[in-house]
């Protein structure tokens, strides 16, 4: 019953939770931190090929194979929020901006914010964004890896996602 009021209250949005213990806890200047589990560190932009806009934090967990599993995320300009959103249109954008197939919308919370984490699936992997806001701001991730198994790694960080002052 708590469970079913829970979910009617947060209009499906639930908190995740971390399937291991982050090795350490990474911060951006732009007010936001999130544990990584090992293999993951963070990347400086000046190390991210192919990326023009500069994210405020980036981390990466390399592989031996030379592919790289990586996490952008960037402060952007204001932005009316998810309930003014239309996210299935944005997951179609997102999906084919990336030659990829969508694959679902994710509802969940970011110490007690809403976000929805968008995925889409193309022939280099798995590719997802991460949409929310810090005030009046849109709050955007960028997910890309190459294998199921990071899956895990991705809830680490969501479910211990802070909010800094």
């Amino acid at each position: 019953m708590a469970n079913a009021l829970s979910n009617l209250f947060s209009g499906g949005y639930r908190p995740v939770h971390s399937p291991l213990p982050p090795d350490r806890f990474v911060r951006s200047p732009a007010g936001f931190g999130f544990g990584v589990p090992w293999p993951w560190e963070e990347l400086p932009f000046s190390e991210l090929d192919g990326v023009d806009d500069e994210p405020d934090l980036a981390v990466a967990a390399p592989r031996s194979d030379g592919r790289t599993a990586l996490f952008m995320v960037t402060l952007r300009a204001p932005w009316d929020g998810l309930e003014a959103t239309d996210t299935q249109a944005m997951l179609e954008a997102f999906a084919s901006r990336h030659r990829a197939r969508p694959r679902g919308i994710r509802k969940v919370t970011l110490h007690g914010a809403r976000a929805q984490v968008l995925e889409a699936t193309s022939a280099a992997g798995m590719i997802f964004a991460l949409v929310t806001s810090r005030g009046p701001n849109l709050v955007e991730g960028l997910l890309s890896i190459p294998t199921p198994e990071y899956l895990h790694h991705f809830d680490v960080m969501l479910a211990t996602w802070q909010w800094l002052a």
